[in-house]
């Protein structure tokens, strides 16, 4: 699965550019497969793993956090474990 191909999956949840999905793809930690080849590939379930990462809820409506929403579940779910 190559970065547009990606983009378009999330695309169809939440408007995205290049720019932007490179910027998602990285914060969830999606690593490119095999030799460093252009365009670069991905994983198949990429652009699920991008999703979950922002927050989107597989069986409803698609539901995209706020960043600060999806930080503010991060720390409280930190805060749980260390309690």
């Amino acid at each position: 699965m190559t970065l547009e191909q990606i983009r378009i999956t999330i695309s169809a949840v939440k408007q995205t550019s290049l720019r932007q999905t490179i910027r998602y793809v990285k914060a969830a930690g999606v690593k490119p497969v095999g030799k460093r080849t252009r365009p670069r590939w991905y994983p198949d379930d990429a652009a699920a793993k991008v999703l979950a990462h922002l927050g989107v809820e597989p069986r409803s409506a698609p539901r995209i956090l706020s960043m600060s929403q999806l930080r503010s579940v991060r720390a409280k779910a930190q805060k749980a474990r260390r309690a």
